[in-house]
């Protein structure tokens, strides 16, 4: 049963990880409205805080979900070799 949560929390890390990774190149890539007025420059998503704190946000998240995983697998293994 144990194996079986990890393996679920496994795939939603890794599913949280590519949808964050694809979100911060989308981010990095996306220009939208002119930041200087009379300018042809239009600001990336990510010269904004709030999508910063967002994108970090899920970012974080993913790899503390992979760091604990790491732990969790490495627990299971060591209770299944004492029993």
């Amino acid at each position: 049963m144990v194996q079986t949560r990890i393996a679920i929390t496994v795939g939603a890390a890794s599913v949280l990880h590519r949808a964050a990774c694809c979100a911060t190149r989308y981010a990095a890539c996306r220009r939208q409205f002119q930041s200087i007025k009379g300018s042809d420059d239009e600001r990336q998503l990510l010269d904004y805080q709030l999508h910063q704190d967002t994108l970090a946000k899920h970012l974080s998240i993913a790899m503390t979900l992979h760091l604990v995983i790491g732990d969790l697998i490495n627990l299971e293994t060591q209770s299944s070799v004492e029993i």
